[in-house]
């Protein structure tokens, strides 16, 4: 539009120049004698062809301009179908769960990482061990980490348990008191529980909020060390990992022996072997074993 209204610019000072010159050829070069000035009428008159010429120009281009042809708008329609197929992005990738919490805060952080370029997938290596299990409880469905209500009762009969077990040991083993874990945290868990595909039952649970893992105490069965939530967590895919038959329905949480729990029903096993029938009943045989 703009080389238009150029050229019809250029257009009108051409014809403009021309009548100027051509008015002067028509002068004669000597000064004819005095006469008097012609009205303003005549001037305006002959002034008149001149510009209504120009204005003609200037309007035939103008419209030229403004009036869209069918093909001027097929070319346009066109052109952004162009421009917003190359602003449309791209498959996003999905993405997995983030390692257990942020250090600091006590929470799950989701992964970060640059923006996935427009119209193309970004391929990222999985975190997840490699599990040659046939069990396919194994390769869970990545799911959002939930933090899941505790039954309160469970927690405070879970919690009387353990002061139990802390006032027998601060008294009778300072070492294996010193040795108890610190509070666990309920995001913790959740992540646990989603990337294991598993859900943790509230005594288990309870019992890590009150200690996140022990080393070393007797739990009726011999000392030993109590997993933490991340401990658990590794052990479990080290499992998936190396060994054909693990069953990934188990929760271990006991060290250096094949004590896990059944998240189904609670029970508590060492081997192959029912020793409990919850986490509750197992704590309450070790205060009792401890006094």
């Amino acid at each position: 539009m703009g080389k238009l209204l150029r050229r019809a610019l250029t257009v009108a000072i051409v014809i403009a120049i021309g009548v100027r010159v051509r008015r002067r050829a028509q002068t004669p070069e000597s000064p004819p004698p005095q006469e008097p000035p012609p009205p303003a009428a005549s001037v305006r008159r002959s002034v008149a062809p001149a510009w209504l010429l120009i204005a003609g120009a200037v309007a035939v281009v103008a419209a030229t301009v403004l009036i869209r042809t069918p093909a001027q708008d097929a070319a346009d329609a066109g052109l952004r179908r162009h421009l917003g197929a190359q602003n449309t992005p791209g498959p996003q990738p999905v993405p997995s769960p983030g390692d257990l919490t942020n250090p600091v805060t006590d929470e799950w952080v989701p992964p970060t990482g640059p923006p996935a370029p427009i119209g193309r997938a970004v391929q990222r290596p999985s975190q997840e061990p490699t599990a040659p299990s046939s069990d396919p409880g194994c390769r869970p469905t990545v799911r959002k980490p939930v933090v899941r209500p505790l039954d309160p009762e469970i927690k405070r009969a879970v919690d009387r348990q353990w002061r139990l077990i802390e006032r027998t040991l601060k008294a009778q083993d300072p070492h294996a008191y010193r040795s108890l874990g610190p509070r666990g945290s309920a995001g913790r868990i959740a992540v646990a529980e989603a990337q294991m595909g598993l859900r943790f039952p509230d005594a288990l649970r309870a019992s890590l909020l009150r200690h996140d893992g022990t080393s070393g105490f007797d739990l009726g069965r011999g000392a030993a060390k109590l997993y933490s939530i991340r401990e658990i967590r590794d052990a479990w895919r080290s499992s998936c990992a190396r060994d054909p038959g693990w069953q990934a329905d188990r929760i271990p949480y006991l060290d250096g022996r094949l004590g896990h729990v059944d998240p189904r029903t609670g029970a508590v096993f060492d081997g192959g072997d029912q020793v409990a029938g919850s986490f509750l009943s197992l704590l309450h045989a070790a205060a009792r074993e401890a006094a």
